[in-house]
């Protein structure tokens, strides 16, 4: 028995507004909150192969319309709870106290980001969706990001330490595919530098997770997907640090 994507749709939306009704939960954003709880359903009625006693159980509980079936639910919803906010990518955010929200100079430098064990391609794809989420930005438009196309190692320290400019590092990648489904898993993370302060002054990162099903996507189209949220998020984090929102 394998539950179809309109199935998994419609426990999902039972759940979340089951939760919502009896005041469990607020989400801060429903429409990832939704998503996660898809990708966690897919996953408990897709472990056949490792866990057929677990796979049995959950489906008895999910296709049964009697009361006790209805206890069983209601347990099981807070379950998902957990899974929700353990799956639920949690970015941090770091301002120090020498931060300066919008800088004097009109020249905001960006430097290649760093990648460990991570795919060339998703790197060049982040880095390059990042860039030009700046230069469309609200900025003002005297300010400019020129791409410092050296790594650092190659760059003069003294003349790059009384700049303003922007580093990153994308790591923590992780791809796990069974015979139906596979998982993806990025990390990435963004510094901003400002002259005369030996450490960065702003510093964002954000883990994305993508979990589909191959008859729905392939993989190509979700490792986009993966670095376009992880690029997107990272630039609106820091854009809203810049113009001090």
């Amino acid at each position: 028995m394998k539950f179809s994507e309109q199935r998994i749709s419609h426990l999902s939306h039972l759940i979340l507004d089951g939760l919502w009704r009896d005041d469990l939960i607020d989400y801060e954003d429903e429409a990832r909150a939704l998503t996660v709880l898809k990708q966690t359903l897919t996953r408990l009625v897709s472990v056949d192969a490792r866990q057929p006693r677990m796979a049995d159980s959950l489906r008895q509980v999910l296709s049964r319309g009697d009361g006790e079936a209805f206890v069983m639910s209601r347990l099981f919803a807070l379950c998902l709870v957990g899974a929700l906010l353990a799956c639920t990518p949690a970015g941090k955010v770091e301002r120090r106290e020498a931060f300066q929200p919008r800088p004097e100079r009109e020249d905001l430098y960006v430097l290649p980001f760093t990648r460990v064990m991570v795919p060339w391609e998703l790197n060049e794809t982040i880095f390059d969706r990042f860039v030009d989420n700046l230069n469309d930005s609200a900025l003002p438009e005297d300010y400019a990001f020129t791409i410092l196309k050296r790594s650092p190692k190659d760059i003069d320290p003294q003349w790059l330490g009384e700049q303003y400019y922007i580093s990153g590092e994308i790591f923590g990648f992780r791809q796990e595919s069974g015979c139906c489904s596979t998982l993806l898993q990025l990390t990435g993370r963004v510094r901003f530098h400002q002259p005369g302060q030996d450490q960065a002054t702003f510093i964002a990162e954000y883990p994305a997770e993508i979990f589909f099903d191959h008859d729905d996507s392939s993989l190509e189209i979700e490792r986009q997907k993966l670095a376009a949220e992880i690029a997107d998020r990272l630039s609106r984090q820091l854009l809203d640090a810049l113009l001090g929102t």
